[in-house]
């Protein structure tokens, strides 16, 4: 089971990959609504939550499909 520290790094290359994409994608609403989510995720990795950040990081996956 990987540490704390561990699962926080993972959590932000997950974070930079699906930032990445949302920035990549193209305007309209799926992409607002994805950037919801994202700052959303962002907050939660700030508070080193990172079940809640890699949740909305789904979020956003989903949102932009």
């Amino acid at each position: 089971m990987p540490t704390p520290e561990q699962s926080h790094s993972q959590t932000s290359e997950q974070l930079k990959a699906v930032k990445a994409m949302c920035e990549k994608a193209p305007s309209g609403p799926k992409k607002t609504q994805a950037n919801v989510h994202l700052t959303a995720a962002e907050a939660a990795y700030k508070q080193k939550e990172n079940g809640q950040c890699i949740a909305e990081l789904e979020k956003v996956r989903a949102a932009l499909k």
